[in-house]
């Protein structure tokens, strides 16, 4: 095989492309906010860098790597399982979040003690 035969890997398809167009309809994210999340998660690449892979991942001009792939899947299985927990326990859909009090153990919650040992009300913890 010639170098001129072997297949371009560096290069996306059509089918990659709308696999990824798909994945970021259904994450709720746009090119550019997906952009901005992999740099406040710790992608080093300049901004720039990051939006224009993006970019070119979508329109099919670079292969989606396995690295986005797993990226993509884990947040939309996430989406799905905090759905999926919402629905069963009536919450809303947006993520808790967790306080020290809730870190407290049961038997301090009811006996009105907190960790220093002076008598406090504590807020009720939802069932979970």
């Amino acid at each position: 095989m010639t170098t001129t035969e072997e297949p371009l890997r560096h290069l996306g398809t059509p089918e990659d492309a709308e696999w990824f167009r798909v994945m970021l309809k259904e994450i709720g994210e746009t090119q550019s906010s997906l952009a901005r999340l992999m740099e406040r998660n710790g992608d080093d690449r300049k901004a720039a860098t990051i939006l224009r892979n993006i970019q070119r991942m979508a329109n099919g001009e670079a292969r989606v790597s396995g690295e986005m792939r797993v990226i993509l899947t884990m947040i939309s299985r996430a989406q799905k399982k905090r759905a999926k927990a919402a629905a069963v326990s009536g919450a809303p859909d947006e993520p808790k979040l967790l306080l020290p009090c809730d870190l407290i153990q049961d038997s301090d919650r009811l006996s009105g003690q907190n960790q220093t040992g002076r008598g406090q009300i504590l807020p009720q913890m939802p069932d979970r």
